[in-house]
């Protein structure tokens, strides 16, 4: 299926080997994961995690708006083609080039985004049609737009040492099995 297949390709071009969602979640937008399963995740030798948040919205420009919170860290892994990155704390976005495109949008444009309006300061393109029609933003705006705060859907994994993906794979199976 489609998006299966654009979730692979964003796997291979930003290097992530683990997607980590609850167990038994269809999609991350029905996942939970709580702070101490990221805290305790971060504990397994060998991986990086990095938490995401992905919320939806209807808007009047899309029916199925995704929005998706990340730390410092993984937002500049997305490609920025023009403006900035989105300020932590702040109540900044950068959007994919489809949807710029789409509603006409540029930097220092504002975005209707739930009960507040959000500034554009940057556009992206990883080419991938589901992720650059999304918005995104810092984690904590995230969580503060969807009224959730504290909430993770979903852990991304980077292992160290390619040949021990197994391992870490059995011992997060093993040491989460709510996960």
């Amino acid at each position: 299926n489609n998006l299966e297949r654009e979730t692979r390709q964003i796997f291979e071009d930003y290097n992530t080997d683990l997607a980590i969602q609850s167990k038994g979640a269809a999609t991350p937008l029905h996942s939970r994961l709580r702070p101490e399963d990221i805290a305790a995740l971060r504990s397994v030798p060998g991986v990086q995690i990095d938490p995401l948040v992905v919320g939806a919205f209807r808007e009047e420009w899309k029916p199925y708006a995704i929005l998706l919170g990340t730390p410092a860290g993984i937002v500049t892994r997305f490609g920025l083609i023009e403006g900035s990155y989105p300020a932590p704390g702040g109540s900044t976005v950068m959007i994919g080039n489809i949807l710029a495109q789409r509603l006409g949008l540029k930097p220092g444009d504002l975005l209707s985004l739930g009960e507040e309006p959000a500034t554009v300061v940057g556009i992206y393109s990883i080419g991938n049609r589901l992720f650059d029609g999304a918005v995104v933003t810092d984690i904590f705006e995230a969580q503060r737009r969807i009224g959730r705060e504290g909430l993770i859907n979903l852990a991304l994994g980077r292992v160290r040492d390619k040949a021990s993906l197994t391992r870490v794979i059995k011992e997060i199976n093993s040491r989460f099995p709510h996960l």
